[in-house]
């Protein structure tokens, strides 16, 4: 995984940048300057601009992951790929703006608000939808590449860098903000285009070497699965906000907020996995059970070393941040609590949604997330008149747990392999610990202090036993080589 790391590295320092921006914006200009409600609308726009998004772009982001291997020697197949994948994503994009225009009054129909009514629905969705339709695929194309970093800049740095902008332009023009907000998107997208383009990685092929017949029904199979099963999937992880925000756009508001801050728990997957990703198509399409194993449970392992560690790091400060800067979202602790958890789950289960659909077993994916809709609607049914934002949280951790039990069955059964190993158990002991830890020590009267004690103390503790402990011997290089870049030590490479 050096290679893995390494960018993963790269691209998890940017992303955190962008998180830092990204808290400056939500957690303190938009708590500061836009009500409960217009953060729920900013919320509800961009999970319909994302469904939709995702049926538009057609499985192209996906079948460049799992077909780039097949193609990466050969530059004329691959650029006549690209230029397939490209018509049939314009074409996408161009019917899923036709339906979604006659759609529009049904969906305004379920979320009845005056808030609502102010605005263009066309306008705020479109560019949400481009985004999640365009931006994906030449992310792909990048990452196949093994270039995670300047689209991760891109995305988590430029893109709130150009909201941070916006607002402190209309901060007292909050119509005219949330009506430009959704914009950047496009802007984001066409910055990424161009880097594409430049570095060489993105082509079209007009005259040059067709793709056998057998081969496009294979892609087209796979691509039509694939954006069955992200659709699902997004409904999945999405349906309790919509379900939230149906209710009253103040509470999707609230959840909004929290589920930002519970979202930085799960950065690690998302870096790791977008690098290793690239990897698992290889090792499965090479036939390499020995590169899966190692991939599939380092993986496993540094996501619940990072994910569970940043988890307990918000979690054991985050009343005393609440009550000093955003008290009125007190009501959503336990909402990032679960939220959180979920996340947590979903990366010590390690990356086995890659090793299924880039496999010959992806067709399962798309009936595990059926399944899993029926969960996830269920259950915050159940959940959500009972317990409210907490019960929608409880929700989506039930959905979590469920769909990566099922997958951890599937690849365990169909490749022979499983992500645990005895470091899994140290560090989930670990964690309970400090967990029950924090639970017993006394709140100080004086919450910075409160703040700064707790931080030091939990990262002094779990950073101290992780490192000396030699859990991972990939972050404990990524430790050492970050000395020698400040010039404390001497660069180590495996």
């Amino acid at each position: 995984m050096g290679i893995i790391a390494r960018q993963a590295l790269k691209s998890s320092l940017a992303t955190y940048f962008g998180i830092l921006l990204g808290y400056v914006n939500k957690i303190f200009l938009f708590t500061r300057f836009l009500s409960q409600e217009q953060i729920g609308l900013i919320a509800l726009i961009t999970e319909i601009g994302s469904f939709t998004g995702i049926i538009t772009s057609m499985g192209s982001g996906t079948a460049v992951n799992r077909f780039f291997p097949r193609y990466k020697d050969n530059k004329e197949q691959r650029a006549t790929f690209y230029k397939k994948l490209t018509i049939q994503l314009g074409f996408g994009l161009l019917i899923c703006t036709v339906l979604l225009y006659f759609l529009q009054d049904f969906i305004l129909s379920i979320y009845s608000s005056k808030l609502l009514e102010k605005f263009d629905f066309m306008v705020l969705v479109f560019p949400v939808m481009v985004y999640f339709a365009i931006f994906p695929f030449f992310k792909a194309i990048s990452i196949a590449n093994l270039r995670l970093t300047v689209p991760t800049i891109i995305n988590d740095v430029f893109a709130r860098a150009i909201v941070f902008i916006l607002l402190l332009i209309f901060a007292y023009n909050t119509q005219e903000f949330i009506t430009i907000y959704f914009w950047h998107f496009v802007v984001v997208t066409i910055c990424l285009m161009v880097y594409c383009f430049f570095k060489g990685f993105y082509r079209l092929n007009t005259t040059g070497q067709n793709i056998a017949k057998k081969e496009r029904v294979e892609i087209n199979k796979y691509r039509g699965l694939s954006v069955l099963s992200a659709a699902s999937g997004m409904m999945v992880n999405k349906v309790d906000i919509l379900m939230i925000n149906s209710i009253s756009l103040a509470w999707g508001g609230v959840y909004s907020i929290m589920s930002f801050i519970a979202v930085v728990s799960e950065i690690p997957v998302r870096t790791i996995s977008q690098m290793s990703n690239p990897v698992i198509a290889r090792a499965i399409h090479d036939k390499n059970k020995t590169e899966l194993l190692k991939v599939y449970r380092k993986s496993s392992l540094n996501q619940l070393i990072l994910c569970g560690g940043i988890f307990m790091m918000i979690w054991v400060n985050l009343p005393s941040f609440i009550d000093i800067f955003i008290p009125d979202y007190s009501s959503g602790l336990y909402v990032f609590l679960f939220l959180a958890f979920a996340k947590t789950v979903n990366g010590v289960f390690g990356p086995n949604e890659q090793i299924i659909v880039n496999s010959e077993h992806y067709r399962v994916n798309f009936f595990i997330t059926i399944f899993l809709i029926i969960v996830a609607i269920t259950s915050n049914q159940l959940l959500i008149p009972k317990f409210q934002l907490t019960g929608a949280a409880i929700a989506t951790s039930i959905s979590y747990l469920t769909v990566n039990l099922i997958k951890f069955v599937i690849v365990q059964k169909k490749f022979g392999i499983q992500p645990f190993q005895i470091a899994t158990i140290k560090v989930c002991l670990l964690l309970s610990f400090c967990f029950a830890i924090d639970y017993f020590i006394p709140n100080h009267t004086n919450l910075w202090l409160d703040m700064t004690f707790r931080t030091l103390g939990f990262g002094a503790f779990y950073g101290g036993i992780i490192y000396f402990g030699n859990y991972s011997s990939d972050l404990n290089e990524m430790v050492h080589n970050f000395s020698a870049q400040l010039g404390l030590g001497k660069r180590v490479d495996h």
